[in-house]
């Protein structure tokens, strides 16, 4: 466990890395009329992500957001535009410091 210190740390650090080099997205979830735009981590799979390719297609993305981004725990099938460009989800983690939960890491699937 981490101290509260080196957690504070640790969590401020996340959320710098996220505003600093995020991509502005909008987010709808499909189960209940909750809406969202804010700044998260994009990126494109890689070469070295071949069991995540072959699972989720080679134009997948993966986003790490923040937990306070959304008002309700983001879900399969939720819909994300980033550029102008339309994903869904296809499987969203949770990311845990400690106990408490500070974001969200959610494999799209273009559409």
């Amino acid at each position: 466990m981490l101290s509260s210190a080196t957690y504070g740390n640790v969590n401020g650090a996340f959320n710098q890395v996220i505003d600093l080099l995020g991509a502005q997205m909008t987010w709808t979830s499909v189960k209940s009329p909750a809406t969202a735009t804010f700044v998260a981590g994009f990126s494109s799979m890689g070469k070295t992500d071949t069991e995540l390719i072959n699972a989720y297609g080679i134009a997948s993305k993966v986003i790490t957001a923040k937990a306070s981004s959304f008002s309700t725990p983001p879900a399969k099938f939720d819909k994300f535009v980033v550029n102008n460009e339309h994903y869904v989800a296809a499987a969203v983690h949770p990311i845990h410091i400690n106990t408490t939960l500070v974001g969200w890491k959610i494999i799209l699937e273009g559409k």
